[in-house]
Order: structure tokens, then sequence, then C-alpha cells
């Protein structure tokens, strides 16, 4: 990519079919990762009218973290039944990335994106240098995974959305007695700690380490935040 920053959105037809496609890209540097993370990130959202089911898609979904996109390494494919839902769905998408503060690119960006790093992988990696760690995840508040790192065998889908509902609850208990805002949840099991922490209004970190490295886990995360 060369360097190169901001989004690029392609709109074809697709051989041999009724169907178009649209595909959106886009690169980050650090400054605009972390710029995107402390606004909140961007939840980009696309019209379903006509929108086809594909591999990478799940039926109805309809919008996705801006993080999600940049981090992906072949960005994110909708597929429309008609050329006209697919312009619109692009217009839509452009609307959202300029308010962003992206500026779209005049050159595509090419699929890979070898040039691009992702910065909240490497952010993440830092913490599996911790002895005993297991895993470390960004996950929105719906339950998606927007980036991790783990160890083999790990099970980040499924700890990612227990790790989400167990915030909640703890989140719906400081409502209910006036504790304010959650800083930090940390959990000791006999053979696994788990700690959890608001990385963004929308975002949580999760760390998921063997038990006994709780100590190293909190002193990486408060030089973190």
């Amino acid at each position: 990519m060369g360097g190169r920053v901001g989004y690029h959105i392609d709109i074809a037809p697709e051989t041999g079919s009724n169907l178009w496609t649209v595909v959106v890209r886009v690169a980050l540097s650090r400054a605009e990762a972390s710029r995107v993370f402390l606004s909140g990130d961007l939840m980009v959202s696309w019209p379903i009218a006509g929108l086809e089911q594909n591999d990478a898609l799940p039926v109805g979904r309809k919008s996705m973290f801006l993080s999600q996109i940049a981090a992906s390494s072949t960005g994110l494919r909708l597929t429309y039944q008609g050329e006209q839902e697919a312009r619109r769905a692009a217009s839509l998408i452009k609307e959202q990335l300029s308010k962003a503060g992206l500026n779209m690119t005049t050159e595509e960006l090419a699929e890979g994106r070898s040039g691009q790093r992702d910065f909240l992988r490497e952010a993440l990696e830092e913490y599996m240098t911790v002895p005993g760690m297991r895993a470390a995840m960004l996950v929105s508040d719906q339950g998606l995974i927007i980036s991790s790192v783990a160890k083999e065998g790990t099970d980040t889908f499924g700890l990612g959305a227990l790790a989400v509902d167990a915030v909640a609850a703890v989140q719906n208990f400081g409502r209910l007695v006036q504790a304010g805002t959650l800083d930090t949840m940390r959990v000791e099991f006999e053979g696994l700690s788990i700690v959890a922490a608001p990385f963004s209004p929308d975002v949580l970190l999760i760390l998921v380490a063997d038990a006994g490295s709780l100590g190293a886990l909190s002193g990486r995360l408060a030089d973190s935040r």
C-alpha cells in the first residue's frame, strides 16, 4: 500500500449475473487508529434491502466497526441484487467515512495490503508477553470480536460473548446501587484469571490468563490506559 491511508470503494457487476458488488477497504495510520478508538470507534452501516448473503457476511448483518474493516485483509464486501442498491450502499458508506474524517483515495487499496500494519493486533500481542496469558481480545458490546490474539485451542468467540454478558450484568448491578461506571472487572477461578475493562465506549478489552497471573495483568492494563 506504500503507506497510503484513507478508504477506497469499488463498485462492479459480477460476471454472468445481475448481482453488483461493493468492496470497501480502509487503511489507518497508528494516529488514525488511536483517534478512532478515542472517539468510540465508528459503526459503519449499510442498507440490507437487496443484500445477498455471502461467506464473509452473516445473514441480516447491517453494520461493522470501522476498525474491523481496516483490520480485514479483504475489506468489507457487500453483494446486492442490482446496480441501484449497490450504488446507494456505496454512497451511504462514503458519507459515513467522510464524516469520520477519512479521505477517499483515487488509487485502489490493494487486497492484502502488505504495507498495512494491524496496530490493534500489535497492541494485543504486547499483552501476550505476560507469563501465563492465554488470550487478549477487543470485543464490541454486541459480542463481536474486533481483534484478538490467543494461544491455540482458545475459544475467543465463546469467551468474548460470555465476557460481554458478564460485564453487562455487573454494569447493571453498578447502576442499581448507584456505584458509577465500571472501571475494571476481575474474576479469579481456581485455574483461570479474567480481566475486562472498557477500551472505548462500545468496546471491551478482555484478557484471559492462567491463575496467579492477575497481578501482572493489572499492572500492564493500568499502563495501557
